[in-house]
């Protein structure tokens, strides 16, 4: 459906001479990303005002969103499928919030954060072989994410001293995002093996 509904509209833009023909792929790629992540962000939304829980949606803006963006992890082949997987984790993080908002009082929670923000910071970002980045491109978004992960670390203590329950929500989204660079991760070295492993037949 998005890849359907964005060549569609570049096709539109091609034919009012908008759009540089040669280019094609990398706007329909683009329109794709930002029709997805309307829809699931819409999506999400909803889900929050029905579930009474907007800190949760605040705090995936806040803690989420940004680390993912420049982490990289497990991303689904088709959008269908990444629309109906982020919203289904976003529904199970946002229920384990609602049921254990003090989970920031517990020390095995408290220790998974920590361990989950040292994991993002030694595997991050993750090298994605559709999308290359050039080494400068690499140290930025390392270094990036060692400053979104500095100032998380911050502000997760200044809500645990302050006992605000967003601190439990920071938990669940930093452990969710390690939880996806890890699988990420994983995936990429069978990949690497099955196509190692094809090669050799």
């Amino acid at each position: 459906m998005f890849r359907y509904l964005s060549e569609n509209i570049t096709f539109v833009l091609l034919k009012k001479r908008m759009l540089n023909k040669e280019k094609r792929d990398v706007y329909e790629y683009g329109i794709e990303v930002i029709l997805l992540n309307s829809v699931l962000l819409i999506s999400i939304l909803l889900i929050s005002i029905i579930g009474k829980s907007l800190t949760f949606f605040g705090g995936f803006l806040l803690f989420f969103l940004p680390i993912r963006v420049f982490v990289g992890g497990y991303h689904a082949k088709h959008s269908e499928t990444c629309l109906i997987l982020s919203v289904a984790m976003y529904v199970v993080s946002m229920i384990i919030y609602i049921k254990f908002a003090y989970l920031y009082k517990n020390d095995l929670a408290v220790i998974l954060f920590f361990v989950s923000v040292i994991i993002l910071t030694l595997w991050s970002p993750l090298k994605n072989p559709k999308h290359q980045l050039t080494k400068y491109q690499y140290r930025r978004n390392k270094y990036i994410v060692c400053c979104i992960l500095t100032l998380q670390i911050v502000l997760f203590i200044i809500f645990y001293k302050m006992n605000y329950t967003i601190a439990s929500c920071e938990i669940i989204l930093i452990i969710l995002a390690s939880g996806l660079l890890v699988i990420g991760k994983i995936g990429k070295k069978v990949e690497l093996y099955w196509f190692t492993v094809n090669k050799m037949k």
